[in-house]
């Protein structure tokens, strides 16, 4: 489901509104009107007029501020740490308010930071003003996430470039300026407008910004104008101010500004410039939004819509880092392994060449090493170990009618003495012990075999104890009755 947000730009006789719609995929324009005020209407009657305009469910609302009881500043700190700027702002700011800032509402924004110089611009208004715009659209359900000065939302229609440019929004009672350069430098407003073509204001205008462009700095001198705004539709307004001001002045395409985003069919003009950067503005920032009066002890502390695009866009990323990372764990793994079944086949033949025969446990072949000092002791590695004497007696036993309780095997290694089989057990009869005996002589690996202690035990059994002696011929293995070895001993 997309995120649905209005833009509300508030001035003396008209309230102007545009509606966004956005998707992780695309976002457009879904409304631009613009509402009349008719005289003498309050507050209360205002925002009950606005909210019969504003669609239903909508998600966020971001609103200008009266521009008219707010100042702004420009600030210059000799470092570049945001931390600093942030608890330096207050501080700076209370040798030039001649009123307290505990009433004052104080928001500002970093325009530009670099070679241990910040450059930061401040906005104040009375809090009260601010909290009762807050409450009085709360009131009707429009509670603004963003209460934003209206000259510093005109930076987000102007192309990201090096150059310096002055953005002025000329509205009937009210002139909004800004200077742009990768995002806001500065912003103000001035109380005096254009309402008619030939109005009597164009002079006290063009003075106005005269003056406030001989304030700024040499580094924020702008280079050009772009013109906006209901009064940049008067003929010869914009030669006007590029005569008198000294500076090339063109007319601001908002609705090149509104990119990507789709306009779809509707008509934007040069009016709907305050609350087409307002909309734009909280979709790319959302709560970054510069010059935004809702901070502090008026920060707004509703839900999380305001971020739910963001928060999207974070998870697929976030799902999309991890698929990654297990696929690459799952490829490292497979590698690995195959190295690792390498190394372990190489380990075997390693050990056939050492000790005789393939053993792929290491400390198999640590043991067999250890017991293995050398051919004048006589001692030799076996070929065959106690398993095998094992597998030896249940083929040769196969089929006969016995079983043993205890049976012991130790294959000691040496030349000079048998390996030794030692066993307690019980057979059907005393003829099956004696073929017992019989089947094992057969192996040639059997030197000797024992059979003693034979007495009946219940239901006919005969008890018996069992002494064989082994050692294998060389290249004869136990369990083998032929007369050709199977295996070599090197």
């Amino acid at each position: 489901m997309g995120q649905r947000l209005v833009a509300i730009d508030v001035s003396n006789d008209t309230v102007r509104l545009v509606a966004l719609e956005a998707t992780f995929r695309k976002a457009a324009v879904t409304m631009v009107t613009s509402i009349a005020v008719p005289p003498n209407t309050d507050a209360a009657g205002l925002w009950q007029l606005v909210r019969d305009y504003v669609p239903k469910d909508v998600d966020n609302v971001v609103v200008s501020s009266d521009g008219r009881s707010a100042s702004t500043r420009a600030l210059t700190f000799p470092f570049v740490d945001p931390r600093k700027v942030d608890a330096a702002v207050s501080f700076e700011l209370e040798s030039v308010v001649p009123y307290e800032l505990e009433k004052t509402a104080v928001t500002w924004h970093i325009g530009h930071a670099a070679d241990n110089r910040t450059d930061a611009v401040a906005a104040l208004a009375p809090k009260e003003t601010v909290q009762g715009l807050i409450d009085q659209m709360a009131g009707v359900g429009l509670e603004p996430r963003a209460v934003v000065l209206p000259a510093a939302a005109l930076a987000e229609l102007v192309p990201t470039t090096d150059e310096l440019t002055a953005v002025v929004c000329i509205d009937s009672s009210l002139t909004h300026f800004a200077l742009v350069r990768k995002g806001l430098q500065f912003a103000r407003t001035l109380r005096v407008g254009l309402a008619a073509e030939a109005d009597s204001h164009m002079n006290l205008l063009a003075r106005e910004l005269a003056t406030t462009l001989r304030a700024l700095p040499a580094s924020l001198q702008p280079t050009r104008i772009l013109l906006t705004g209901q009064g940049s539709r008067f003929p010869g307004v914009a030669n006007e101010l590029a005569a008198r001001l000294s500076l090339p002045v063109e007319l601001l395409d908002v609705v090149a500004g509104l990119a990507p985003i789709e306009v779809g069919g509707n008509v934007i003009g040069p009016e709907y410039a305050v609350a087409v950067g307002l909309a734009v503005s909280l979709l790319r920032r959302g709560r970054g939004v510069p010059l935004n009066f809702r901070r502090g002890d008026l920060a707004y502390h509703g839900d999380l819509q305001v971020y739910r695009g963001e928060f999207t866009r974070m998870a697929i990323g976030i799902g999309a880092v991890l698929l990654c990372a297990i696929i690459g764990s799952i490829v490292r793994y497979s590698m690995i392994s195959a190295e690792e079944s390498k190394i372990n086949q190489g380990f075997c033949e390693a050990s056939k060449k050492i000790v005789g025969r393939e053993v792929c446990d290491p400390n198999a072949v640590m043991a067999i090493m250890k017991q293995t000092p050398g051919s004048a002791d006589g001692v030799v590695v076996p070929a065959y170990s106690a398993s095998s004497l094992l597998a030896m007696m249940s083929v040769e036993l196969e089929g006969i009618d016995v079983q043993f309780s205890d049976l012991e095997m130790r294959v000691d290694g040496r030349a000079d003495q048998n390996d030794k089989i030692n066993g307690k057990g019980d057979a059907g009869s005393f003829e099956v012990v004696e073929e017992v005996a019989a089947k094992l002589r057969l192996d040639r690996c059997v030197k000797d075999v024992d059979v003693s202690r034979q007495k009946k035990i219940d239901q006919g059994r005969v008890e018996f104890t069992l002494a064989v002696q082994v050692q294998c011929p060389i290249g004869v293995l136990p369990g083998q009755t032929g007369s050709a070895p199977t295996a070599q001993v090197e």
